[in-house]
C-alpha cells in the first residue's frame, strides 16, 4: 500500500488503474480528492495559449473541451496529472476570462439560471471524470449557479462579521482540502473513531 499511494502521487490519475497501466498489484493507483489543482494547472496552461487568439478564445476552448469527454472514457487510465479533466473543465476557465473585458446581457443569465433549476433536477456533470448529461444545458445550467453563488457571496462580504469568518475559512481551504480524504475513511455509523494511518491515502497528506 505505501508503493501505490506513493506512485499515485506522481502519476496523478483520477481512476484506478488496476491490470490495464500496472498489473494487479498496482492496483488503486490514483490522486483521489486532490485531482482538481492538477486539472486547473493544465486548463491554466492552455487557457494561457488560447488567449493569444482571443477570437477563439470561446470556440476553441468549447472544441477542446468536447475532445477530452469523448476521449476521457477511451484513454484517461493513461494519461496522467488529470489534464483531461483540465481540458473538461476549460470553457469555464475561458468564459470567466472573457468576462473580464466583456458582458452577457441580463436575459442571458436568467436563462442560465433556469437551466440550472433544470440541470439540477434532471441532469448533472461531474468535473472530475468529465462527464455532461447534457453538455450545452449543463454548461449553462452550472454558469447560472456560479452567477448566483457570485452575487450571494458578494451580499455576504458586506456582512461585517460573517465576511470575516468566512475569509478566514477561505484561507485555510486548501487544508480542510487535504485532510477531506479522512472524510470516507472513517466510519461515522459505527463509531467516530478515525482509522490508523496505514488505511488513510497518503497522496492527500503528501500534496
Amino acid at each position: 500500500m505505501p508503493v501505490r499511494h506513493l506512485l499515485s502521487m506522481l502519476w496523478g490519475g483520477t481512476t484506478t488503474l488496476g491490470y490495464d497501466v500496472f498489473g494487479a498489484y498496482f492496483d488503486g493507483i490514483r490522486i483521489s480528492y486532490m485531482w482538481f489543482l492538477l486539472a486547473l494547472f493544465w486548463g491554466l496552461i492552455v487557457l494561457y495559449i488560447l488567449s493569444r487568439w482571443s477570437k477563439f478564445l470561446l470556440v476553441g476552448s468549447l472544441v477542446i473541451s468536447l475532445a477530452a469527454c469523448a476521449l476521457y472514457p477511451l484513454i484517461n487510465d493513461y494519461v496522467p496529472w488529470t489534464i483531461l479533466s483540465g481540458l473538461g473543465a476549460l470553457p469555464f476557465l475561458a468564459i470567466g476570462h472573457w468576462l473580464k473585458d466583456h458582458t452577457f446581457p441580463t436575459w442571458f443569465w436568467l436563462i442560465c439560471i433556469a437551466c440550472g433549476v433544470i440541470v439540477f433536477k434532471f441532469f448533472g456533470l461531474s468535473m472530475w471524470d468529465t462527464h455532461y448529461s447534457c453538455y450545452p444545458l449543463d454548461i449553462l445550467g452550472a454558469l447560472g449557479g456560479i452567477f448566483c453563488l457570485y452575487w450571494l457571496s458578494v451580499g455576504i462580504s458586506k456582512l461585517k462579521y460573517s465576511s470575516k469568518i468566512l475569509a478566514y475559512i477561505g484561507s485555510i481551504s486548501l487544508v480542510i482540502l487535504c485532510f477531506h480524504t479522512i472524510e470516507p475513511l472513517t466510519d461515522i455509523f459505527n463509531s467516530v473513531r478515525i482509522r490508523s494511518t496505514f488505511f488513510m491515502q497518503l497522496p492527500d497528506l503528501a500534496w
